[in-house]
């Protein structure tokens, strides 16, 4: 590794201003770049508006090559290639949604391409790594890569190969940058990117800006009279995040029955729909969406005045990171969790979902194992084994990340960009007291979430502590809790 100099920075400094158009750093940000200058791994833990997305975009416009990022979503990819380009950047994605054309087209221009964009499937598809021969690879950066841990909120089993990635293509150095990482859950990171020597910075998880408020309401007509009283008062735009798509849809209507110019997301809506409404609220027509935890990954509205979370989250990781999409601009803004005992019952009925017995795993490896002609799309035969199994959508896909976490199957992007399943001679090898194990800490993930919702302690303070962080403060001067809720 090297010291990054001071022409380096000199340089950095210009790029900065001429092609972000930015004066300055912000706190954090200068750490993870002089880092990845030096040629380091970095691991940035970062909170949400805390600009990420800078920290990897500027050394690779510094850097001979191409800098490949993982993205878990084919939107964020497309926000961000669009948001390069139009800085006169020259940045590409490669995804599912592409004509063949389009992605050989992709391919065939990669030099000259400063920041490619790829799902983590892709990385083992034959025609990439033929194609990323032809170029230097100068660095391997993973968004959102507390989808890396199976121990955290939102793991994505195709993340756990990314070490193995890293070596398809040379071995370059990583950033791997999330907003919402444990301890714990930053260690796995470091192990599965076979990191061992990264520079780790964490630049704290304090959003002195939000004030957090957990409103006790006795069902749903209790909760709806809340709602309507917050969007009758508070400043908009703003938020609110539901336990299921048929919720998003109802309270939708209920919303615009009120008069306010709202819409729901959720990931079922076709994808001409989705960017509507996200389109539609980033340039201020709408005021409000609803929406489950599919909406706001990469959004980048700094103005969002408050989040409400109509039901508990399962875990403080999914609160933190959804309520961290308020008040980016620096600007006070409220995150209000309406808080009913029952909805416990709907996190618990995700935990059973998300976590598949034994058998379970065995009896769809089997049917797989049966069906196999070839490596054909493994989205039709998965509808296929859903009628066939009786089983809902989503315990099937749950029971498929299992299979791939244990090795049983793996995904991949067929040459022509379609999400295919390879089986492996391999049964299942996960045994039940490891998926007990699982079930377990799952459940512990939701005990602490109720515990930040029904304790009498500091909001703020309870949020640090579970990051690992030791607060220098008992009170704070916005919470429902350190603040008469009249006045919060």
């Amino acid at each position: 590794m090297r010291e990054a100099g001071l022409l380096d920075w000199v340089a950095a400094l210009t790029t900065l201003e001429r092609v972000f158009k930015h004066k300055s750093l912000r706190f954090g940000q200068e750490r993870v770049i002089r880092a990845a200058l030096e040629g380091n791994d970095v691991l940035a833990v970062m909170p949400t508006g805390a600009g990420k997305s800078l920290t990897y975009q500027l050394p690779a416009l510094l850097s001979a090559g191409v800098t490949v990022v993982v993205s878990p979503l084919i939107a964020l990819m497309k926000d961000q290639v669009e948001g390069l380009r139009g800085k006169g950047v020259n940045a590409a994605l490669l995804n599912s949604t592409q004509s063949d054309a389009e992605q050989r087209a992709v391919l065939q221009r990669l030099e000259g391409v400063k920041l490619l964009f790829v799902s983590p499937e892709r990385l083992f598809n034959v025609a990439f790594q033929k194609a990323v021969q032809r170029v230097t690879i100068s660095r391997l950066v993973i968004d959102e890569a507390h989808c890396v841990s199976q121990w955290g909120h939102d793991f994505r089993p195709e993340y756990r190969r990314l070490g193995e990635a890293r070596v398809l293509l040379g071995n370059p150095p990583v950033t791997a940058v999330t907003a919402t990482a444990t301890k714990d859950v930053q260690l796995e990171i470091l192990e599965v990117l076979n990191c061992r020597d990264a520079v780790q910075i964490v630049t704290g998880f304090d959003r002195t800006n939000l004030a957090y408020r957990v409103i006790n309401v006795p069902g749903d007509a209790a909760k709806l009279e809340a709602l309507r009283t917050m969007l009758q008062t508070y400043p908009k735009p703003g938020l609110i995040y539901v336990g299921t798509r048929r919720e998003s849809e109802m309270l939708a209507g209920v919303l615009q029955g009120w008069g306010v110019g709202a819409a729901y997301y959720h990931g079922a809506r076709e994808q001409g729909e989705r960017n509507r409404v996200q389109d539609d609220f980033q340039s201020g027509k709408l005021e409000v969406i609803v929406a489950t935890n599919a909406f706001g990954m990469g959004v980048d509205k700094s103005n969002v005045r408050f989040i409400v979370h109509y039901r508990m989250p399962g875990t403080l990781e999914s609160y933190y990171q959804e309520a961290g999409r308020a008040g980016r601009d620096g600007k006070p803004a409220r995150c209000v969790l309406l808080f009913d005992t029952d909805d416990r019952k709907l996190q618990q009925h995700f935990i059973d979902t998300s976590v598949p017995s034994e058998f379970e795993l065995k009896r769809v490896y089997a049917y797989l194992h049966a069906a196999r002609s070839d490596e054909g799309e493994l989205n039709s035969r998965l509808a296929t084994l859903e009628h066939n199994l009786s089983m809902t959508a989503g315990k099937l896909r749950s029971i498929v990340a299992h299979l791939v976490a244990c090795d049983s199957l793996e995904q991949f992007e067929s040459a022509n960009g379609v999400l295919a399943g390879r089986l492996t001679a391999q049964l299942p090898t996960l045994t039940v007291p490891h998926l007990e194990t699982l079930r377990i800490h799952k459940h512990g993930l939701l005990e602490a979430m109720l515990g930040f919702a029904t304790r009498p302690r500091c909001r703020r303070k309870l949020i640090l502590e579970y990051f690992g962080e030791t607060p220098d403060f008992e009170r704070c001067d916005a919470c429902d809790v350190c603040k008469p809720p009249a006045d919060a």
